[in-house]
């Protein structure tokens, strides 16, 4: 490392980063206990939990739910935990909690869990989570001006939704101000609510006493409420409602305090009438006796002073009345001279403070009067699952409560008391003895298909209880078999299953079938195929090779004409052929007596062996019918008079004539002018000698075609040239292929008109 003399402060960190083959110890936890429980309604409680561990690096509490899944509480790395909101399901008599370790590789050990005897049971308490909260809109609002603030005390902390940990508007030494703001839309209020300095947790006589609210219409400033003697540490009125978008709270006496300013925690509207509900006190605090006659007691420790405490009885349909209330002049508000009846019940409570909706309704348990008869409480065991009962027996009124575990693959219907059906799970007990029992029903699982790629699958069945046979039909597509059916992903023998107690998933796997292509050689050339079998489908390439003097006229795929080189494979064997037809010789020799405009060989006798002698149409004197020369790369330029597209090129060599076929011509390159810079029409119009050096200049030529290789004594090529030509050059590349001194001997040089 070179560090720069100047660099006086500096840190170096060295370290590693691996994966290594370290393993954890298998973790544990064990003795999972509850320490401690507050009840906060029949549903809800606060629980304190704590339990044994070992190796874990963390835990993961888990509560269980009825049908055997599992909702996460929390993961800790501590052995003990505070549950603030351990909820009951409504489908559970109890609450069953599981402590799972987890060492630090991630891996869950055996785990330990416990049960709560929940001491509530539906219909004991209303709910907490029903409660709705009114909605405070102002929270939406911007400020939109103030007449002073306190640097950490501004006034959007007036509408900010709190008024903890000191949250206020505050100005100091000011008696009077105002603040205003703009909601996001206009919106109709109804309902206001100002926190003041003793809401906060400050003197009373700091209370705001003269104050209005207001909303803008056009450019003025209408009230909507407004006190000058208030000295609460709230104020919550309901107002006509009012729609409007911007709105003001106007302070005229901020307080009586020595210590003058405005003090405002919160500035609260609301679009509904709804206030929120009174805290609760909970139902430790309560207790209620059931004495003989009209002398029954009620009591409730740590209410709110000044809060009304209202006691209801409830009846079998699930109404209430209300049997007394009282002003709590301290903490403890006690009731005497009630009468809850002879048998055993429960009391309902609630407790509301000042504007204040009521608590939700709470209970108390009270027994029976002393003396009370006790009726019997008999349990019928039914079929597919067992029944139990809270108590073997009670008095008149008592609630009991039933409990049903169902065998496996069945699920409770309803329970019965003395033979009829009972809504629910409990039942009030009448004057008599009783038997309960109940009715499970087998449980019905769906059954979902899913479709498959290259087929589709059927159940006999969308649903079925456990230990049904279950039939599957498949239909493959097109050139595909059934190769095996699934259940849940896995593979069954056959085409049944029987429903387990589950829901399931169907589907089947199909294979594509392989078909053989056959290829049967036809006359006039071969063909073959790019595959000798292949799947449903697929692309087969075909390839025709035409004997000399044939052509392809068209592929036969199953006796069926294919015009083209490829076909898709069907779902069935084929035959592949080809026909091959015969190449027509031409009629009309176009060559014939062509002018001939430049060669580039010297000839010694030019009249008996120029290349005028292969455009003459005659072969019979092997000295002077043909055109003959010494060397290699000897080219004609010839005009046939009559433009030709796509001509046929046919060249009559040495074999031809009788000679050695060796010395028949190997390599020819054929050209045509190209019209990028010169028209056959402007080479015409040239005088002789121009139209020679164009001859001569292989830039104003473009190459049309190749051959090479050439064995043949007469060769016919087939010339790709769309555009109708008269004027040609022909180079005699390789003139034999006897590896001798190379001479050129063509006898005739004929041109066709093409397709």
């Amino acid at each position: 490392m070179i560090l720069n003399s100047f660099v006086t402060v500096y840190q170096v960190n060295i370290g590693r980063l691996a994966v290594t083959d370290s393993e954890a110890a298998a973790a544990s936890a064990s003795n999972a206990r509850l320490e401690e429980i507050i009840y906060l309604d029949a549903y809800t409680a606060e629980a304190r939990i704590k339990w044994n561990g070992n190796n874990a690096s963390s835990y993961e509490i888990y509560r269980l739910n009825a049908d055997g899944t599992r909702t996460l509480i929390m993961e800790t790395p501590n052995t003990a935990y505070y549950i603030p909101n351990l909820v009951r399901n409504d489908d559970q008599a109890d609450v069953t909690v599981e402590v799972v370790p987890v060492n630090a590789n991630g891996v869950r050990g055996e785990s330990s869990r416990f049960t709560i005897d929940w001491l509530y049971e539906n219909g004991d308490t209303e709910k907490l989570s029903d409660v709705t909260v009114p909605v405070n809109i102002c929270p939406l609002a911007e400020v939109t001006g103030y007449s002073a603030q306190n640097d950490g005390e501004p006034a959007w902390k007036a509408i900010d939704g709190t008024s903890e940990n000191g949250s206020k508007w505050c100005a100091t030494n000011a008696r009077s101000g105002w603040m205003t703001i703009k909601l996001d839309q206009p919106r109709t209020i109804k309902r206001i609510r100002i926190e003041h300095a003793e809401y906060g947790g400050e003197a009373q006589d700091m209370n705001t006493i003269a104050f209005s609210v207001q909303y803008k219409s056009g450019n003025n400033w209408v009230t909507v409420y407004s006190t000058n003697s208030n000295s609460s540490d709230v104020t919550d009125e309901l107002i006509t409602p009012v729609t409007a978008q911007e709105w003001r709270l106007y302070i005229s006496n901020s307080g009586s305090s020595a210590w003058g300013a405005i003090r405002i925690y919160e500035w609260q509207m609301f679009e509904t009438t709804e206030r929120n509900r009174t805290d609760i006190v909970l139902m430790k605090f309560a207790s209620a006796k059931n004495n003989k006659g009209a002398s029954d007691t009620f009591s409730l420790t740590n209410a709110p002073t000044g809060s009304t405490v209202r006691l209801y009885l409830r009846d079998a349909n699930g109404n209430y009345t209300q049997i007394a209330s009282k002003e709590a002049q301290s903490s403890t508000v006690s009731f005497t001279g009630l009468d809850y009846g002879s048998d055993a019940g429960r009391v309902f409570y609630t407790v509301q403070e000042g504007k204040q909706e009521e608590s939700i309704k709470l209970s108390t348990a009270f027994d029976a009067e002393p003396g009370a008869v006790k009726y019997s409480i008999n349990v019928v065991q039914p079929a597919n699952g067992s029944v139990a009962a809270s108590a073997t027996s009670a008095t008149a009124g008592t609630t009991v409560k039933l409990t049903a575990t169902p065998a496996e693959g069945y699920t409770l219907d309803y329970f019965t008391l003395d033979g009829e059906r009972i809504n629910g799970d409990t039942f009030i007990m009448p004057a008599r003895n009783v038997e309960v029992s109940a009715v499970f029903t087998a449980n019905a699982y769906s059954i979902t298909v899913v479709q498959p790629a290259n087929g589709t699958v059927s159940a006999s069945a969308t649903s079925a209880t456990a230990g049904t046979t279950i039939e599957l039909t498949a239909t493959p597509a097109e050139g595909y078999t059934l190769d095996y059916f699934t259940l849940d992903g896995e593979r069954i023998n056959g085409h049944t299953f029987s429903m387990p107690a589950r829901n399931v998933e169907v589907s089947a796997v199909f294979t594509a079938n392989a078909y053989s292509i056959t290829v049967v050689q036809p006359a006039g050339g071969t063909v073959t195929a790019s595959k000798l079998s292949a799947f449903f489908g697929e692309a087969v390439e075909l390839t025709a090779v035409p004997d000399e003097g044939y052509e392809l006229s068209h592929y036969v795929v199953n006796g069926a004409a294919n015009n083209g080189g490829t076909f898709t494979m069907p779902a069935r064997d084929v035959i592949v052929t080809a026909v091959f037809t015969k190449v027509a010789e031409p009629s009309v020799n176009l060559a014939l007596n062509a002018t001939i405009y430049y060669s580039n060989k010297k000839y010694p006798d030019y009249a008996k062996n120029g290349p005028q002698h292969a455009f003459d149409g005659k072969m019979s004197d092997l000295e002077a019918d043909k055109w003959h020369a010494s060397g290699i790369n000897g080219w004609v330029a010839f005009d046939i008079h009559t433009p030709v597209a796509n001509p046929i090129l046919k060249i009559y060599h040495a074999g031809s004539a009788g000679e050695n076929s060796n010395l028949n011509t190997s390599s020819w390159d054929v050209y045509i002018l190209n019209e990028r810079y010169l028209t056959e029409e402007a080479y015409f119009n040239m005088d002789r000698s121009t139209q020679n050096r164009v001859c001569q200049i292989a830039w104003f030529w473009k190459r049309i075609h190749v051959t090479t290789g050439n064995t043949a004594d007469i060769s016919v090529d087939h010339i790709d040239m769309p555009e109708a030509r008269r004027l040609f050059k022909i180079n005699m590349r390789k003139t034999n292929q006897t590896g001798y001194p190379y001479y050129l001997n063509v006898y005739e040089i004929e041109m066709y008109a093409g397709n």
